[in-house]
């Protein structure tokens, strides 16, 4: 990643949705049915979020997602 690109905006379409989706709370099979998708693309979404993003776990997804205006805390 070369200094001008922040993480999040190496994101596919459908990871900054399952991103989204995260930070609402649900979980890989809750995901996965609502991108109609399976559970394992999901966690294959997970893996390259968390490589992009330099996060290890949903919970700092979250975090990032916040602190970075991915996601409105009032729409949580």
């Amino acid at each position: 990643m070369n200094n001008t690109e922040t993480g999040h905006s190496q994101l596919t379409t459908r990871e900054l949705e399952t991103v989204m989706l995260i930070t609402r709370g649900l979980v890989a099979k809750e995901i996965a049915r609502v991108l109609a998708v399976s559970e394992k693309t999901v966690r294959n979404y997970f893996s390259g979020i968390y490589q992009k993003l330099g996060v290890y776990d949903r919970s700092q997804v979250v975090i990032y997602a916040l602190k970075h205006g991915l996601v409105d805390l009032q729409e949580l």
